[in-house]
């Protein structure tokens, strides 16, 4: 299912190209690559490793990498670039129901599939 939040979530970023922006200073980047950021449990905690250039990739191809990130997460072998540059967040926080996914400050959103609430 996370594969296809992963499609919907550029899409709506590419029919909505300011939410797929970040600020520098009092500068709005709009951002033209589309790096998603999905929440994966480890042993150690939550972490954010990022699909790079999703807009070019199918929900299977997506669903392969995040399955490979996944794995390199549990095996806490994730570095740094594995984890920067997401343009946004899903988080599938599971059981950790109560707790936060904390990601870089770059991020322009984050989605959770199971709650939804109107903001103003």
């Amino acid at each position: 299912m996370l594969a296809f939040l992963i499609k919907r979530e550029r899409r709506g970023a590419q029919e909505i190209p300011d939410v797929n922006a970040s600020l520098d200073g009092d500068n709005l980047v709009l951002k033209r690559y589309f790096h998603i950021g999905f929440a994966a449990d480890t042993p150690n905690g939550l972490v954010v490793p990022v699909i790079k250039n999703a807009d070019q990739k199918g929900v299977l191809r997506s669903r392969r990498e995040m399955s490979a990130l996944s794995a390199k997460a549990r095996e806490g072998k994730l570095g740094p670039a594995d984890m920067q540059g997401g343009c946004f967040s899903i988080s599938s926080l599971g059981r950790h129901r109560r707790h936060r996914v904390h990601a870089d400050h770059q991020r322009a959103g984050g989605c959770d599939p199971r709650r939804v609430e109107e903001r103003r």
